[in-house]
């Protein structure tokens, strides 16, 4: 099936038979619904010349700004800060935007350390190992697991609105709250400061959190998207789209120029 390239061309990117599917001169990105997209075609851009052109000036631009900043610039001239001393650290200490997940975890989670095989398993290890494992591992399987459990394993060439799927919404969302909790939990001493609480009160209501905001949310997404899509697909003309186009009051403008209220 060829496809259509960013002008109107037709570019022979998906062939039948054991050949491979995409062409190595064509970039072929899933795109959203519009005029001329469907779930048989690929609309894209070929790799020579325009986007090979684009992408080799980006990285002239990205090398040439290091390069600027590296013969300019003074970043982190450690020796003028000196030894390290830890009475000049300013308190509270908060760790980077990206692990605060992650220091939350660790904050709230309860004096666990149980003892196997004789072993004492120490209580950071569940929210520093077993935690991120679990919410990575659910968040890298997770298309295979959704293409396993909907049997579909055609190709697709258009975006999904994010209601098509209620279950896959839903769980992304309640991913979500769960970084969002852990990441307030792992700044619970800075709020504590702010609110006028103590560290404890707030500790335990991030527990709490952390184990209903999720299904919470998971509930709450998935009853909204299968209300948004109980027609179907809304790229696909299922019945939702139908009604919603034959919906509503129509009105037209009639000889003396006036207006009346007609069928849609």
């Amino acid at each position: 099936m060829p496809a259509e390239s960013g002008e109107g061309e037709r570019a022979p990117i998906l062939r039948s038979g054991p050949q491979p599917a995409v062409d190595s001169q064509s970039i072929a990105p899933r795109a959203l619904p519009g005029p001329g997209r469907t779930e048989k075609n690929v609309v894209g851009v070929r790799i020579l010349p325009v986007f090979a052109a684009k992408g080799g000036a980006f990285f002239a631009v990205c090398a040439g700004i290091m390069a600027m900043m590296g013969g300019i610039f003074q970043i982190n001239p450690i020796w003028l800060y000196g030894p390290f001393d830890a009475s000049v650290v300013a308190s509270p200490a908060q760790p980077d935007w990206y692990v605060g997940w992650l220091d939350g975890s660790l904050r709230i989670f309860p004096p666990f350390e149980p003892v196997i095989l004789g072993l004492t398993i120490p209580s950071v290890f569940v929210p520093g190992v077993v935690l991120p494992g679990i919410l990575f591992t659910i968040v890298a399987l997770w298309p295979f697991i959704e293409s396993w459990m909907s049997k579909d394993r055609a190709d697709h060439h258009l975006l999904d609105d994010p209601w098509d799927h209620p279950v896959r919404f839903a769980t992304g969302l309640a991913i979500l709250a769960i970084f969002g909790v852990l990441t307030l939990a792992g700044g619970n001493d800075v709020l504590a400061f702010y609110f006028g609480t103590d560290v404890h009160t707030l500790t335990i209501l991030f527990r709490w959190l952390s184990l209903i905001l999720p299904v919470v949310v998971w509930l709450v997404a998935w009853r909204f998207a299968r209300a948004r899509s109980s027609g179907g697909p809304s790229h696909g003309g299922g019945d939702l789209v139908d009604e919603v186009r034959r919906s509503g009051t129509g009105v037209r403008r009639n000889p003396a120029g006036g207006f009346e209220e007609v069928e849609p």
